[in-house]
């Protein structure tokens, strides 16, 4: 899953972070450590980003200014980005683009 982060001018966003989440609230937790369909990145200087390795199925795509990145790994955070996140589908093997808006955690 590759894009581009932007604010709301339609620039790009150099510093942000990406969360890709399931679209089912039911995988935001007891996955341990580490989960694969849980994830997250930042942006790089020309506000890109790159989440590698996406398992097949529904997901919720949103990004929040680096400074808030901490918080996003709270699944009751999470619950607040739906409503500023992008849906997608990601088919097995399926390589996507999708660009997202950068908006502030206090705008939920």
């Amino acid at each position: 899953l590759t894009g581009t982060a932007r604010d709301d001018t339609r620039a790009p966003a150099a510093a942000a972070e990406v969360i890709l989440f399931p679209a089912d609230a039911s995988a935001w937790t007891g996955y341990g450590s580490v989960s694969r369909r849980v994830r997250n990145a930042g942006t790089g200087k020309d506000g890109t980003f790159t989440i590698a390795g996406v398992p097949p199925g529904e997901y919720y795509l949103a990004a929040i200014p680096a400074a808030g990145a901490p918080e996003w790994q709270d699944p009751a955070t999470r619950q607040r980005l739906v409503s500023q996140a992008v849906t997608l589908t990601i088919g097995e093997g399926e390589k996507k683009t999708q660009d997202v808006v950068v908006r502030s955690m206090r705008q939920q």
